[in-house]
């Protein structure tokens, strides 16, 4: 959510969220058209089920307009691919019998979102909406035991490719140039297949993301 308001406004992000850990960044490069890129990595660790990780780059670019002196408002659309691992055990009925799970695969993320908010010298506080589609394609092996003894192996093309609805509320405090960031949002499947219900993904997800947002050009004339 770049809230971009002047050309040659640059701005960069250093998150850490309830998962994972964000870098991002943007850069208006006329009066109306700002260009933006990330890179992400984020794991789900599980006590009684397999972990995964996912690793994501995106790029993208958009409209940003000025609302009277401090606010904004933009409309952004991009891409991005990343890859994703997931892999542990599943305990069966008894405490013997066990499932390892190991899937591998890639993802390609496209993204279209609109951002509203309100800027001034100390504080900066936003609403945006994102559609997002995550087209995931890989490779699964699961080999099931009992006592230790391995009973069947089997592998599997696994895909799935989500629509995701994402809402976010952004509010930043600091100086002009140096911010406190936090960011409360979610995200709900609303159209498509996603993974495998033993992956525990694309359910609805709750997302809390704080750090701390460098700008290094902001002119609020």
């Amino acid at each position: 959510m770049p809230l971009a308001g002047n050309k040659g406004e640059a701005k960069i992000n250093l998150f850490a969220g309830m998962d994972g850990l964000s870098l991002q960044g943007s850069y208006c490069i006329d009066s109306h058209i700002v260009v933006l890129g990330g890179i992400s990595s984020s794991s789900n660790y599980t006590e009684d089920g397999p972990s995964t990780s996912l690793t994501m780059g995106d790029i993208g670019a958009g409209y940003y307009e000025r609302i009277s002196k401090s606010g904004r408002f933009e409309v952004i659309g991009g891409l991005g691919y990343g890859s994703t691992l997931c892999e542990g055990e599943i305990v069966g009925v008894s405490s013997s019998e066990t499932q390892q799970i190991n899937l591998r695969g890639n993802v390609i993320h496209l993204f279209g979102q609109a951002d509203i908010g309100l800027v001034k010298k100390n504080i900066e506080f936003g609403f945006g909406i994102r559609v997002s589609n995550m087209t995931f394609n890989g490779k699964a092996s699961y080999t099931n035991s009992d006592s230790g003894k391995v009973i069947s192996v089997s592998n599997q093309n696994i895909s799935g490719s989500p629509i995701m609805l994402e809402p976010c509320l952004m509010l930043s405090i600091g100086s002009k140039n140096v911010k406190w960031h936090l960011s409360v949002g979610g995200a709900l499947n609303i159209a498509g297949l996603g993974y495998p219900d033993q992956l525990g993904q694309y359910g609805p997800t709750f997302v809390v993301t704080t750090g701390i947002t460098f700008n290094i050009f902001r002119n609020l004339e």
